[in-house]
């Protein structure tokens, strides 16, 4: 598995916060990258919607066990939730970046 290059600031949280044993941290980092990567070559801006596309072509990939997406799921919500502290916002944002980067926007 990567070392700390992949979402280096997400992994110190990790290991700081102690959310997850810190063997395990690189591959939160993984599936939360993974995540991110596939989302940015979307043209959908819900990130309820993205998170539930790449689940589904998560699902879709016969490499990849049980144990993985249910470790992908967690990393996702400590990233969305705890990291970046999007609790599930929709944003009118260009691009998942938008709304993982900035101050969520409340549509009323």
């Amino acid at each position: 598995m990567a070392t700390k290059s992949i979402l280096p600031d997400f992994q110190a949280f990790l290991m700081s916060s102690k959310l997850v044993p810190e063997k395990h941290i690189p591959y939160y980092a993984h599936w939360a990258g993974k995540f991110l990567a596939f989302s940015n070559r979307s043209r959908q801006t819900d990130l309820n919607f993205l998170v539930a596309e790449f689940f589904h072509f998560l699902n879709s990939e016969k490499n990849i066990a049980d144990r993985q997406i249910r470790q992908a799921e967690e990393a996702l919500r400590f990233y969305l939730h705890h990291f970046k502290g999007n609790n599930g916002i929709k944003c009118p944002c260009q691009k998942v970046k938008d709304v993982l980067y900035t101050t969520p926007v409340i549509m009323l």
